[in-house]
């Protein structure tokens, strides 16, 4: 705790934000929707963080994620979702489940180019979880 994960999470973004070209991101996948707040906060607002303009972070599901797209035509440099959230792609309301071939289409179509696991030592705390499952398809 404290000892600047997060941080360091955040210099490799700064990095890849360099190479990204307009239409590829950078997937950040974490635990918990308050993670999701923490990093919006780290990543645009935080006086020692990278202050993104927040048009070019979001945050949310797969899903959601499309309809954004769609609705407003922008891509993204920066796509922050958490580990169940990526674990339902594809999934219908209610389905559930694990779909590997749906995490591809997403991560094809959001043309993620780099992914960043935060406080991936609690995923593999239980190596037959979603959250697992997930970090072993995009490490694939």
């Amino acid at each position: 705790t404290g000892s600047g994960k997060t941080m360091i999470g955040m210099l490799c973004i700064q990095d890849f934000l360099r190479t990204l070209r307009p239409g590829q991101s950078a997937l950040v996948l974490v635990p918990t929707s308050n993670y999701q707040q923490q990093w919006i906060g780290e990543l645009c607002f935080n006086r020692i963080g990278l202050s993104l303009p927040p048009e070019l972070v979001y945050s949310g599901t797969p899903g959601q994620f499309e309809r954004f797209k769609r609705r407003t035509g922008s891509h993204p440099a920066v796509i922050l979702m958490t580990y169940a959230a990526l674990a339902q792609a594809g999934s219908g309301v209610g389905k559930g489940g694990f779909d590997v071939d749906s995490i591809e289409m997403f991560l094809h179509l959001a043309n993620v180019q780099y992914v960043v696991l935060d406080e991936v030592h609690k995923v593999v705390e239980d190596m037959n979880s979603v959250s697992a499952d997930v970090t072993r398809q995009v490490t694939m």
